[in-house]
């Protein structure tokens, strides 16, 4: 017997079960306690809340998978998808179209014209005149370009594959990048899906989406959070779901302005990132609509680009106070 020696089956299995709950509570341990949460959704009693805006008529795009919008200083919209097109702002007929080597994930557009397109994980530049200017470095077959927004001097650049920031001089010299992480937030930016935005206010404050934390961050140069705004649930003042909000603009009075997926609404924040109300609830858009990518005039005029409708669609004040409502 000795050598060969057989161990009961019910110490067996219970040397299983420990193995595999230890197993688990090491997993545990490594993973970040920075996690999306399951909140309960409202009371069915819930006011609805008021819709602020109301739609104009919206422009056809003549792309087939459009994912990106800007708007250009001389009043263009600027469209990226398979290629680039610029549609007038009065009218939406096409200005100018331009062939990409990738499709366009994300667009800027300076105020001397110059248009910056992420191509997933690579920038072309183009001049005013619609010339190709450059491309920059490829940043890996990791990188997912998901915004560019110009701070300053500075091409800001945020990147779910990598999920960091890049910062680039407009010429294309890398600044230094940073990835969220600090003492109050260890997990840095939670990015579970390619959605991942940033903005910049009317003082120049970069303003970054963690949307695996359902929150709209302030980042100095650094990457250190100087402050930040949002929290998870189901009203309409929160943000549900993995990962919300997924794109972000800021008005020229300094609002946010946001757009989610999952319940497809885009809302109205005021500079201290307090609710304020609805540009457009769940029941302005089609089942399964996502990728609502926005921007905003001098006026405040939001623009919103519908990739499930391929519509440019443009939404303005209410000048009733926004007494209509909506759903959350």
């Amino acid at each position: 017997m000795s050598g060969d020696r057989r161990w009961p089956t019910w110490i067996l299995g219970a040397a299983t079960v420990l193995a595999v709950a230890g197993a688990g509570a090491i997993l545990l341990f490594l993973r970040t306690p920075e996690v999306s949460v399951e909140v309960a959704p409202p009371p069915s009693d819930a006011p609805p809340p008021p819709v602020l805006y109301q739609e104009k008529q919206p422009f056809s795009v003549p792309l087939e998978e459009p994912r990106a919008l800007a708007l250009a200083p001389d009043g263009a919209v600027a469209v990226g998808g398979e290629a680039l097109v610029l549609l007038d702002a009065g009218s939406g007929k096409p200005i100018d179209r331009m062939p990409l080597e990738k499709p366009a994930t994300c667009l800027a557009v300076d105020a001397d014209g110059t248009i910056y397109a992420g191509l997933v994980n690579a920038v072309a530049v183009f001049g005013a005149d619609g010339a190709p200017a450059q491309t920059w470095m490829d940043l890996g077959e990791r990188a997912r370009l998901t915004s560019v927004t110009i701070r300053g001097e500075e091409v800001v650049l945020a990147d779910s594959g990598s999920r960091r920031v890049w910062r680039f001089s407009k010429e294309g010299r890398l600044l230094g990048h940073f990835d969220g992480k600090s003492a109050e937030s260890r997990a840095g930016f939670i990015v579970p899906s390619p959605y991942f935005d940033a903005a910049v206010d009317p003082e120049g404050g970069l303003w970054v989406v963690n949307p695996g934390r359902q929150r709209v961050e302030r980042h100095g140069a650094d990457g250190s959070i100087e402050k930040h705004w949002g929290e998870a649930g189901w009203e309409a003042s929160s943000f549900c779901g993995c990962c919300n909000p997924t794109h972000l603009a800021v008005a020229p009075d300094g609002a946010f302005i946001t757009s989610e997926k999952g319940i497809a609404r885009v809302k109205r924040y005021n500079g201290a990132g307090t609710f304020e109300g609805l540009v457009a609830g769940p029941e302005a858009f089609d089942e399964g609509t996502a990728g609502l990518d926005l921007a905003v005039d001098g006026e405040g005029t939001v623009y919103l680009l519908d990739p499930h409708r391929l519509q440019v669609r443009r939404f303005i004040e209410r000048t009733d106070g926004g007494t209509s409502r909506g759903k959350p």
